[in-house]
């Protein structure tokens, strides 16, 4: 255990093997000693006085025992999304950890922090975090590494879209959760819903299924009403992807109950997204205008990214039903949005639009050249499917048999993609 903790503090505070031994003891021999080889004790007495640490084990176990209960109770709160109460609990741990030592703790807490920093999309805080708490990813326990790979994959998932990496997080987290942890039904519950929120942006949807499926029992069995709405949310879109409409709005009609039930204005507003979505896909303009609508209400405080895909969809309804004044004013808020952030899905998107209104000559070739290699370099093979498919419309409508024919099976070959 002190060879843990010299390790532990040698690296927080920045020293090498080098720096740490120098006039104390051989590179080698603190290496082995870190690694829990035995050494004399005045050798650790010099180490420890350099780290400006204890030589004794200052922390006794029931104190750490319940620093521990403490901390997976701040955990719980903050993955069940009660804000009100985490702050609390924070600021008596922090006064708690002041006393302690032994390095477990101490990266527990830190890796909880990067939980809540992602629930606060603090992505920069919880990136420095991680590449922080990785520096010491040679004393985690099997706990820390789960908690590790799971956030982990989270910041992935949600800072860089990349879908393949996400996966392999989360994969070992749950290769460590079904074989070496006794957590939670909770947590793996959680793990599984991320599971699920992978596959369907990575178009696997019968997996997608399968896991929203069983995050849904677990969640229903604890009664998380929350994460019930999400999971029938997951469902709807997964059905949604596989054009099954019916059982599409079956499963966003119960997460929109169970939003209801809690006042969750930031869930309504992903719902009722969703459900205009769904009534785009069926030709329903107004419908979905209506249920579109309703999401910019209540997603009062929703990222740049949300609600350009939210913008958009509402200007291609506007132009359904022959409304360009409010297509165009949309498409011109969406383009400045999308600018400013640096999206680049969504300015290809209302670029689009906004050829169709204002410069029809540029729209072949900013499908062709631009937008549509964009979608397919990036693996966004709906898109991918929506612009083929209309790109070779306007070519067959041009008698541009033979391009037309190749964009038809480029957009059929994007919906094998989509499974």
């Amino acid at each position: 255990m002190i060879g843990t903790r010299i390790r532990y503090y040698r690296k927080k505070s920045g020293m090498t093997l080098e720096q740490l031994s120098e006039g104390i003891c051989s590179v080698s021999y603190l290496s082995k000693i870190e690694h829990g080889d035995k050494s004399s004790e005045d050798t650790i007495k010099r180490l420890c006085e350099r780290l400006g640490i204890s030589y004794e084990d200052v922390d006794n176990q029931e104190e750490l025992d319940e620093i521990n209960e403490l901390l997976d109770e701040w955990y719980k709160a903050i993955r069940d999304q009660n804000i009100n109460i985490v702050k609390d609990i924070e600021n008596n741990i922090t006064i708690r950890l002041k006393k302690i030592e032994d390095p477990h703790p101490l990266l527990k807490y830190d890796l909880y922090k990067v939980r809540l920093l992602l629930l606060e999309r603090n992505f920069d805080g919880a990136y420095s975090l991680l590449e922080e708490v990785e520096k010491f990813k040679d004393i985690f326990t099997t706990e820390l590494q789960y908690f590790f790979f799971h956030f982990k994959s989270i910041y992935v998932y949600y800072n860089n879209e990349d879908y393949e990496k996400t996966l392999s997080y989360l994969k070992k987290a749950e290769e460590i959760l079904e074989n070496k942890l006794n957590l939670s039904e909770q947590e793996s519950a959680e793990l599984y819903y991320q599971l699920s929120l992978n596959y369907i942006y990575s178009y696997k949807i019968g997996k997608s299924i399968n896991y929203a499926y069983r995050a849904l029992n677990i969640f229903e069995k604890n009664y998380n009403l929350k994460r019930i709405s999400d999971c029938q949310t997951l469902l709807g879109i997964c059905y949604r992807r596989i054009h099954n409409y019916q059982q599409t709005e079956y499963h966003y009609r119960q997460a929109l109950k169970f939003a209801e039930l809690y006042d969750d204005d930031e869930r309504r507003g992903i719902i009722h997204h969703n459900i205009g979505f769904v009534y785009s896909c069926q030709g329903k303009s107004k419908e979905a205008i209506d249920h579109l609508g309703k999401s910019l209400k209540y997603r009062i405080n929703i990222d740049p990214k949300s609600r350009c895909y939210t913008l958009y969809l509402l200007a291609k309804e506007f132009l359904n039903i022959k409304e360009t004044n409010k297509a165009q004013k949309i498409i011109y808020e969406g383009l400045s949005l999308a600018k400013k952030h640096n999206i680049k899905d969504s300015y290809f998107e209302f670029k689009i639009l906004d050829v169709q209104i204002n410069n029809k000559d540029c729209y072949e070739s900013l499908l062709r050249k631009e937008a549509i290699p964009f979608f397919k370099k990036n693996n966004k093979w709906e898109h991918v499917s929506e612009f083929a498919e209309e790109l070779a419309n306007y070519y067959y409508d041009k008698g541009q048999y033979k391009s037309a024919s190749q964009y038809y099976r480029l957009a059929n070959n994007a919906r094998k993609e989509i499974k």
